[in-house]
């Protein structure tokens, strides 16, 4: 049975599933409204997995005032295979996130063409899941153990990026994404730094 935690987190995303959905419905007919596309590599190190992918990305945004925005998004964080000390151990793990938050961009300069600084920070909403085989004594290999979780943890970014006209923007960004993992009944944090470059639409 699914702890209450996990239900918690369950019915959160399924609420912020719903919230998404509506607000890309009416993105088109509302002002302020902005759509960012996130593309990188995202890193792990954590219960024997130690790698680097590919990430994706989606967020909508809407102005509060002129620097602040509200945002909710999307990020596939991955998914990630390790083997340990050259042995053929099962590790894997796959990732992904909803997030709900606020992101303030700050112009460099008083016209547009510019430059400007962001910081991004949330709550994400994440599921986790993989599966792990230990090396025992003699380099021969354990049963697999399967796990996953769900729940949410607080996210960051910080980032720079070049403002084109009033509808373009293209910038580079870092940030910190963190999740849990179960196995058995221990439970541990797992960090996922991300490198992007972005894309962002205005209407």
């Amino acid at each position: 049975f699914a702890s209450e935690s996990m239900k918690s987190a369950n019915r959160s995303k399924n609420a912020l599933v719903i919230a998404l959905v509506c607000l890309v419905s009416s993105a088109a007919q509302a002002e302020g409204t902005s759509v960012r596309l996130d593309v990188g590599r995202s890193d792990i190190k954590a219960n024997g997995v130690e790698d680097s992918t590919a990430i994706v990305g989606f967020t909508l945004g809407q102005v509060i005032t002129d620097n602040i925005r509200a945002e909710l998004g999307f990020r596939d964080l991955g998914g990630f295979t390790a083997r340990r000390n050259g042995v053929s151990a099962i590790n894997e793990l796959n990732a992904e996130m909803f997030e709900v938050g606020i992101a303030g961009q700050f112009p460099l300069t008083d016209v547009v063409p510019g430059f400007y600084l962001e910081a991004r920070i949330g709550m994400g909403f994440f599921d986790v899941d993989g599966k792990s085989q230990a090396v025992l004594v003699g380099q021969s290999l354990g049963p697999i153990v399967k796990y996953k979780a769900s729940g949410n943890k607080l996210y960051y970014g910080v980032g720079a990026g070049y403002q084109m006209n009033k509808q373009f923007a293209v910038g580079l960004s870092f940030a910190e994404y963190r999740a849990e993992q179960e196995i058995g009944a221990s439970t541990k944090d797992i960090d996922f730094p991300t490198l992007s470059v972005n894309a962002t639409f205005s209407f």
